[in-house]
């Protein structure tokens, strides 16, 4: 033992001086020094080492780096057990550790976010070329039925006109017709305006990517 050790483990150098290493080392650690022990035995030329967990007399604990290597002194085997204090080094692990994992976590997070992005960019690009392919076709719909009901409206205006025949005027058949082609029209018109809505309704989705 030296001053270094015994102040590692608090404790006076008389204290330390012809203690056996164990008595510094908690219940689990000492099933692993008995392990390199064990091992030092049967490969005596081999240098061992482990990370173990010291106990100091008030209970702190701390962790350990170990080394020990055998050799003979007048003529008996036996041990030099160097140790040293490598809390900072574990801390710092720990805390490089955590810091990689908290980086990961956020790279994952823009990641997911990146992807989520890109997939509503994609569905408003096709949410817009729908609405686009939809209203071609409806502007000539409604442009067509517009000029259906304005021809309607000017083909009664002659049929109803003065100089028109009493009884091409009273005649009950086309005037069925005509009441059927207004309430056609009327439909048309309606569902015209609710896919004009539709539409108005996905072009306001397709901008959503843009927000």
């Amino acid at each position: 033992a030296n001053q270094a050790s015994a102040t590692m483990v608090g404790c006076e150098i008389g204290e330390a001086i012809g203690r056996n290493v164990m008595e510094f080392v908690t219940e689990e650690s000492k099933v692993k020094m008995g392990q390199l022990f064990e091992a030092l035995e049967r490969e005596p030329d081999a240098t061992r080492g482990f990370e173990l967990v010291a106990r100091r007399p008030d209970g702190t604990t701390f962790d350990i780096e170990v080394l020990a290597k055998p050799f003979v002194w007048k003529r008996r085997a036996v041990r030099v057990v160097a140790f040293r204090d490598i809390s900072d080094r574990k801390r710092a692990a720990e805390a490089l550790e955590q810091k990689v994992e908290e980086r990961t976590r956020e790279l994952h997070e823009k990641q997911t976010l990146l992807i989520q992005s890109e997939k509503m960019a994609t569905l408003g690009q096709l949410i817009a070329g729908v609405a686009h392919e939809i209203n071609t076709p409806l502007g000539a719909l409604r442009s067509n039925n517009d000029t259906f009901i304005r021809t309607m409206d000017r083909l009664l205006g002659i049929l109803t006109d003065e100089g028109m025949p009493e009884e091409v005027k009273s005649h009950r058949q086309l005037k069925r017709i005509f009441d059927s082609v207004d309430q056609l029209n009327e439909v048309s018109k309606e569902a015209t305006e609710r896919i004009v809505a539709i539409v108005g309704t996905l072009r306001a989705a397709a901008r959503l990517d843009q927000v």
